[in-house]
């Protein structure tokens, strides 16, 4: 009897040790880029806070995001404080230190403006010519084209957001602002916003960048956390979830609140 009962409690625990673990989800930190946080909800959360979120819940993962400016966020993650920092395109200051997820989470054109009052003489960016003035903002990342004005003898003036820019730019402190564009966020949105109606101008469209994702190669978490963000997005698109949380925020832009 005593080696039936022996036999049944050795049974019962190896069936309990194959049943499948229902332990509470893996939490991870990320961080977010400040200045593009507030695309389009001031709140921070915006569509690519929903869609990185949304990618780890398809696979079981929490998340827990803080959203810290540009500099901050790529030192925590390369230094393996967090696992990864998103809304941030590839760079040189990346390599070898973290790796890119394997799909963009959006895309976005240069937009240039001018002011009214001034001729417009430049129908592309590297056509603007030396000695003028750009309005960018603060600790935003811009492609490389924005830089090398610089370098062939214009200036970049920073502000703290774009709306100054546009304001700037209307006074006639700046020759061009340079205004981020998606579906997500047309420009003339920032125009209306900034209030600076018919003083200034569209000029032309830039150069697209691409905005990822990007996961700390010296965190512990960091190539799995990777490779679940990347199964999850998949799984958004697949489904069709990650189409219609686009079409949501896009529905918003409308909307008089923002």
């Amino acid at each position: 009897m005593l080696t039936l009962k022996i036999f049944f409690i050795s049974f019962s625990a190896a069936v309990l040790c194959a049943l499948p673990s229902y332990a509470a989800n893996k939490k991870i930190k990320i961080e977010l880029v400040d200045t593009l946080a507030s695309w389009p909800d001031k709140s921070g959360l915006g569509f690519a806070h929903e869609v990185v979120t949304s990618a780890f819940k398809e696979v079981h993962v929490d998340t827990e995001v803080a959203i810290v400016p540009f500099d901050r966020c790529i030192a925590d993650m390369t230094n393996g404080d967090v696992v990864g920092c998103f809304s941030i395109t590839d760079s040189d200051k990346l390599k070898g230190k973290a790796i890119l997820a394997n799909s963009s989470l959006y895309a976005c054109h240069m937009d240039y403006y001018y002011n009214a009052k001034t001729e417009l003489t430049a129908k592309k960016d590297w056509q603007i010519p030396a000695g003028k003035k750009i309005g960018v903002v603060t600790g935003t990342n811009y492609p490389a084209s924005v830089f090398k004005l610089a370098q062939d003898g214009s200036s970049l003036s920073s502000s703290s957001d774009e709306d100054e820019n546009l304001r700037k730019l209307a006074l006639g402190q700046l020759d061009f602002a340079v205004i981020y564009f998606n579906s997500l966020k047309p420009s003339i949105i920032t125009v209306n916003k900034a209030q600076v109606g018919d003083k200034v101008k569209f000029a032309f469209r830039g150069e697209l960048l691409k905005y990822y994702i990007a996961f700390s190669k010296k965190h512990p978490d960091g190539e799995w956390s990777r490779r679940k963000f990347d199964r999850g997005f998949l799984q958004l698109k697949t489904s069709g979830a990650l189409s219609d949380i686009e079409k949501r925020w896009i529905a918003k832009i409308s909307m008089p609140s923002l």
